[in-house]
């Protein structure tokens, strides 16, 4: 019963994660439907990463840590929107090789250091 609790809520998170993206696309059509439909999947990717990590003992109940995350979340969802940029941050992202499946990668961990 433990497994089904750890495992079947990220499972969960995905299913209807993916529903309501398909569903937000195919029944509303607006101006502000992407930028609904990237804070929808950056909340989706950061709510998997914090399931990921919830039923684990916390280690460090510091607050250091999820302010972090939460500035780098709201940083990078801000500037796959276009509505911040940086162009240092661009020449390193293009640098690195970094795409949007790396930055849904730090989506995740962001979720999962703010569970830690």
């Amino acid at each position: 019963m433990d497994d089904l609790k750890r495992l079947g809520l990220p499972f969960i998170t995905i299913l209807l994660s993916a529903l309501l993206v398909k569903l937000i696309n195919r029944f509303l059509v607006f101006s502000f439907t992407p930028t609904l439909v990237t804070f929808l999947i950056v909340t989706s990717l950061f709510l998997f990463g914090y399931l990921l990590n919830k039923t684990r003992n916390r280690r460090n109940p510091g607050v250091f840590k999820k302010v972090i995350a939460i500035l780098v979340m709201v940083l990078l969802m801000l500037m796959q929107m276009g509505y911040f940029t940086l162009p240092f941050m661009a020449d390193a992202f293009d640098f690195f090789g970094v795409d949007a499946f790396y930055i849904n990668m730090i989506y995740i961990f962001c979720g999962y250091l703010f569970a830690d």
